[in-house]
């Protein structure tokens, strides 16, 4: 049985999934040519994040894991294929390590493989685009374009 309403639990005055597009921000998602958008199938969760400043996507509510959620939301907002490569980070992190998801994508690029994962604190995950890694609803999504560069 899952917590109802797990994202949205309160965590020192924030939505847990605010604190998770906080982190993912820390970590350098979010400039250089790169977003941060949270995918869901809640409006009070799209509330939660646009009222702090952050992006959100609604999504089908009948994805039967958050793969197929970023998946949905990736297509919806890029629809031409320029996003190659794809964070996806579990909505219910907030205290993932930020410093760790800078080198999880240098891993994958330097690295030319189709996906990587963290190993250590919490569940980060990245694919290049059209690979999928399963998470846990709801997923925050962290995309870089490939053009311009990240760094």
């Amino acid at each position: 049985m899952r917590l109802p309403d797990k994202p949205l639990a309160m965590i020192g005055g924030l939505p847990m999934i605010v604190h998770v597009m906080r982190r993912a921000m820390a970590a350098g998602f979010g400039s250089a040519g790169s977003r941060v958008i949270v995918a869901c199938d809640d409006t009070a969760i799209v509330d939660a994040v646009t009222a702090h400043g952050g992006e959100a996507i609604m999504t089908r509510a009948d994805h039967p894991s958050g793969s197929d959620r970023v998946h949905e939301a990736i297509e919806a907002i890029d629809p031409d294929g320029k996003i190659d490569v794809i964070v996806n980070l579990q909505g219910d992190l907030p205290e993932i390590d930020a410093a760790i998801l800078p080198g999880l994508v240098d891993s994958l690029i330097e690295s030319g493989a189709d996906s990587a994962q963290s190993g250590g604190q919490g569940s980060g995950r990245l694919s290049r685009r059209g690979q999928f890694t399963g998470c846990k609803w709801p997923g925050a999504l962290f995309q870089q374009s490939s053009d311009p560069p990240w760094w």
